[in-house]
């Protein structure tokens, strides 16, 4: 449970951390039978410090749900300011007048690069490791330009699809299952405004990876929705093997996606069958027909996807939308706790 919410933290982090000197974005996921989170978010960066103002909701679909969105997202602060000069984290609550001070804490890692763990998780792990039987059969993965256009919020933007299906097999207990992933992204011209704004954000959000003791940068896959799936799939115990996807392949699909994506619109599917399996379903794909069947289903997973029956509604769908990007000197003032705050512990 802890590297569950340690997990979310930095997803959050990613999520919230792209953009220029004045980034507004927001963001749904939403877990099936779970929840859904949604956070409008403001992030104005500066050098080493970033302010960010917030209005986040969560609405928990169950019992469980409405708890774990209590302990994950209930009571939150409003706006955040990060120091990495005073290595501080100063967590506002505006309708209060109130703040609470955290310092920045680097994580421990142990001797292999990992984070340090009792010898009873790690038994546990290596448990879980050798139990697996899970066999990929299919993984596909391509992203098809569809030539439409529009502007939104502003942004001229163009349209990519990104398709996703990973087949597998329990080779123990010859259950079967499919997952499918399928979405839409609207991208922009990366003009100046937003390649300087987006340099200075990235340099501070390296900054502060560093400061915590990830060097990683995993940008490209936190603006697309992927982290966020990478997390749902481990909290369904899923394989490593089912969650990879970042190879030569995956890079050339990729770069097919110029700019900076605007709105991305994602939905993944997930099908089990038992041991005697199901027909298999009557597909054939062309990636590269958008109007076609691959398009048309596309369509109907995307746009139809809250008309669609509970058996046919996605596992996990995300959607982000950059609102704008402005980049400008901010006063100093701006990454300072206000002088009426009183702070509380």
């Amino acid at each position: 449970m802890k590297k569950l919410f340690v997990a979310v933290a930095i997803m959050l982090f990613a999520v919230a951390a792209f953009g220029g000197v004045i980034h507004e974005s927001k963001t749904t996921v939403e877990f099936k039978g779970f929840g859904k989170y949604t956070v409008h978010e403001t992030v104005y960066v500066q050098g080493v410090k970033q302010f960010k103002e917030s209005a986040s909701t969560f609405e928990g679909e169950s019992m469980m749900g409405k708890m774990m969105g209590a302990m994950a997202f209930g009571d939150r602060p409003k706006n955040e300011i990060i120091d990495l000069d005073a290595m501080k984290i100063y967590m506002l609550f505006p309708e209060k007048r109130q703040y609470k001070v955290q310092d920045i804490t680097p994580f421990v890692w142990d001797e292999e690069g990992g984070n340090e763990q009792s010898a009873e998780q790690e038994n546990s792990e290596v448990q879980e490791k050798e139990e697996t039987h899970i066999k990929i059969t299919r993984n596909d993965f391509k992203v098809v330009p569809t030539g439409k256009s529009k502007t939104i919020h502003g942004f001229p933007c163009k349209e990519y699809r990104i398709f996703w299906i990973t087949e597998w097999v329990n080779t123990q207990t010859g259950e079967k299952g499919k997952d499918s992933l399928f979405t839409e992204v609207w991208s922009t011209t990366a003009t100046d405004q937003i390649k300087k704004g987006l340099k200075e954000e990235q340099a501070f959000q390296k900054k502060y990876l560093e400061k915590v003791g990830f060097g990683k940068d995993s940008e490209m896959e936190s603006v697309l929705g992927l982290n966020w799936l990478q997390m749902f799939r481990t909290m369904r115990r899923q394989p490593d093997a089912q969650g990879k996807i970042v190879n030569k392949s995956w890079a050339k699909e990729m770069a097919k996606i110029k700019g900076y994506p605007v709105v991305v619109d994602g939905a993944f599917y997930v099908s089990v069958s038992g041991k005697k399996g199901v027909k298999k379903e009557k597909e054939s794909f062309d990636f590269n027909d958008v109007g076609g069947m691959f398009g048309g289903m596309l369509k109907n997973k995307l746009k139809k996807k809250k008309e669609a029956a509970a058996k046919n509604e996605p596992a996990f769908a995300y959607h982000t939308e950059l609102i704008k990007i402005v980049t400008k000197t901010l006063p100093p003032k701006r990454f300072k706790v206000p002088p009426d705050y009183q702070k509380i512990d």
